[in-house]
């Protein structure tokens, strides 16, 4: 819908002027009417006073066709010319002098109730939040019970744990999809440029570098950041890590990779490398990081354990105790058991209620999908963190749902922030506009019923 920015306060003017218009033909009519009703008592006060019988009166019909005056309705005016006539009788025209307080508060209460579908009482109903809570529930018991925390030696000064069943059940898959002779294989196989363990081979030092903490360190092993990064390293020869301190540092410790090749076998090529070297590593004692795990060196502060240990500090030390990939996967099951709960009840409650299926895909795009995930693994988190609190074992934190929380929760902070005002403020202008089209509908039509038509006084 395009319209003129200014045709509200066009149509303020106009509607003022109809309301002016309005007011004297009404004051016009009343005075005639009481000049009409001032007349017939007189006349019926001369009738009686000459003893004439009101009643026995009729009107005489109306044969005479011919006797009538007929006059031509004159052409109505343009909106143009409205506006010229407003312009030189309104200024500074405001709601309140066209409508009464009443009116005013009828408006209000329609203006209201434009958009209510947008607030979370609109696109919710009890089944959507019923569902959203009992995937969370499930979720977090499923993170209690099975998923626990990851095999350690110890953690934080803690002594040993043999970790969560879940956990264990994926690791040991896992090294069975990768034995010690297969790791060996394609250690061998997929060399890469972001692969140094230690500083004594590079030229920039790197702290914290060490055979326990360099995946961690280096985004080349990110299972995310890695596909960025990683082939970014592979095709410049340079490795891109970042210190224990948050400080990144790229510098270059191999020749570039393929260099006389076409640009896109480079790439093709440095991504199977790459693809080589993540499975090389997954299954090895120290694992890969979990996805985005390593973003936490940057937080550079806070206090936490007897030691006063940053974020960043924190991090480091779970994965070196054993929280990896391998542990991710694994706390993985819960929220997508979350997940699938959230959207087939959704897809469920959109064709019960007679929505095609293309209208029934549960995209987290869609309102109702994306706050019934929010509830979920809003749920799912907090008894996580009930789990951390009452074991006093960080290890225990659920990084996968604070990931998914962090899905969902930024793009709907960002909608209530911009988005949803904006929507309002489209709906209201679309029901304005809307009023104007019914108004010219109906104004059209009745010209064209009496058009032509004689108008008889």
């Amino acid at each position: 819908m395009s319209v003129d920015a200014g045709y509200l306060e066009e149509g303020l003017t106009v509607a003022d002027l109809n309301r002016r218009l309005s007011q004297a033909i009404d004051a016009q009519q009343r005075a005639e009417q009481e000049a009409l009703d001032a007349s017939i008592r007189s006349s019926e006060q001369l009738l009686a006073e000459l003893n004439v019988d009101v009643s026995s009166l009729e009107a005489e019909p109306a044969t005479n066709v011919s006797s009538r005056i007929f006059r031509a309705i004159p052409a109505g005016k343009t909106w143009a010319q409205l506006l010229g006539e407003s312009g030189q009788r309104t200024e500074s025209i405001r709601f309140e002098d066209l409508l009464t307080p009443d009116e005013i508060k009828q408006v209000n209460a329609a203006h209201d109730a434009i958009g209510a579908e947008l607030k979370w009482s609109g696109v919710l109903n009890k089944r959507n939040v019923t569902t959203a809570v009992f995937a969370g529930g499930i979720a977090g018991a499923i993170d209690i019970f099975l998923v626990g925390v990851p095999k350690s030696q110890g953690f934080l000064g803690s002594g040993p744990n043999e970790g969560g069943w879940l956990s264990n059940f994926v690791k040991g898959k896992f090294g069975e999809a990768f034995p010690e002779d297969k790791i060996s294989a394609l250690e061998k196989a997929y060399k890469t440029a972001y692969d140094p363990s230690v500083n004594s081979k590079l030229s920039i030092p790197i702290e914290g570098l060490g055979p326990r903490t360099h995946r961690y360190q280096s985004f080349g092993h990110d299972p995310l950041l890695g596909f960025v990064f990683g082939i970014k390293d592979i095709l410049t020869g340079n490795l891109t890590a970042v210190s224990k301190y948050g400080n990144v540092i790229t510098q270059k410790v191999d020749a570039p990779f393929m260099p006389d090749e076409n640009f896109v076998v480079r790439v093709l090529e440095a991504l199977k490398l790459h693809w080589g070297h993540l499975r090389s590593d997954v299954a090895t004692p120290a694992g890969l990081p979990a996805p985005l795990m390593p973003l936490l060196s940057f937080l550079q502060f806070g206090k936490i354990g007897d030691k006063n240990y940053t974020i960043s500090e924190v991090a480091r030390i779970m994965y070196r105790s054993g929280y990896d990939f391998r542990h991710f996967v694994a706390s993985s099951f819960p929220a997508v058991i979350a997940e699938l709960i959230v959207r087939f009840g959704h897809v469920f409650q959109c064709l019960h209620e007679g929505n095609s299926p293309q209208d029934s895909i549960p995209l987290a795009s869609n309102p109702a999908v994306r706050r019934g995930l929010i509830i979920a693994h809003g749920v799912a988190t907090a008894m996580n963190a009930g789990k951390v609190y009452f074991t006093g074992n960080l290890m225990g934190i659920s990084w996968v749902e604070i990931l998914a929380l962090t899905r969902y929760l930024a793009p709907e902070l960002r909608y209530l922030m911009f988005g949803q005002d904006a929507e309002k403020a489209r709906m209201v202008e679309e029901v304005i506009w809307n009023g104007y089209v019914d108004i010219d509908a109906q104004t059209t039509n009745l010209k064209a019923s009496v058009e032509g038509s004689p108008l008889i006084i």
